[in-house]
């Protein structure tokens, strides 16, 4: 196999883990925001279907990282997503994580540079 076709596939695979998830997105959005997110934002702003935000923010009431409740408007068609404590932990893990992998793709870069 040619070595800069293995150095591009490294280079992808280290991309696609340094992508963020849509979980991912939809955690730190609802983190970013102070007063919590209605849910019919987020599919909104992320550019999803609002099946797909439902499954999503699912799997993340499940997991304890956001909670959802009614907004205090009285809007039953929505939900209020607010982060969870046990989310700001992960946040930290998160950054770190990002960073350890933009760091690998740069240095893959450097190398596959190098090569040709």
């Amino acid at each position: 196999m040619d070595a800069g076709v293995a150095m591009s596939g490294k280079v992808a695979k280290a991309a696609n883990r340094a992508a963020p998830s849509l979980q991912d997105q939809a955690l730190e959005l609802i983190a970013g925001s102070s007063s919590g997110l209605l849910q019919s934002d987020l599919w909104k702003i992320m550019g999803i279907e609002s099946n797909t935000c439902s499954r999503i923010v699912r799997k993340l009431v499940s997991s304890g990282l956001i909670y959802r409740e009614r907004p205090a408007n009285g809007n039953r068609s929505t939900y209020l997503l607010q982060i969870a404590e046990k989310s700001r932990a992960w946040q930290g893990q998160l950054s770190q994580n990002i960073d350890r992998y933009l760091t690998e793709i740069y240095v893959l870069y450097l190398i596959r540079g190098i090569d040709n």
